[in-house]
């Protein structure tokens, strides 16, 4: 993770917490998305107006493709 340079860093899913703290030991803040809110984020993301990293569970990432996909282009992974 001592890699990521993007200073807008996401996490979602049910152990997003979780992961924050792990980013928290690479000295990357990231901002905590509550409830899985997926359009929340994207909402942010898109206010924003900046490079991003999202950092999802598994689960999170097939729940919220579909409207990454929407929001910001792109195919189906199975495409």
């Amino acid at each position: 993770f001592g890699r990521v340079s993007s200073n807008k860093c996401y996490t979602i899913g049910t152990r997003a917490y979780d992961m924050a703290v792990r980013l928290k030991y690479d000295d990357i803040k990231a901002t905590v998305i509550e409830n899985e809110n997926y359009r929340q984020m994207i909402d942010t993301i898109i206010s924003d107006n900046t490079d991003f990293v999202i950092f999802a569970s598994y689960t999170a990432m097939m729940d919220m493709r579909h409207l990454l996909i929407e929001s910001f282009g792109g195919d189906e992974f199975w495409q």
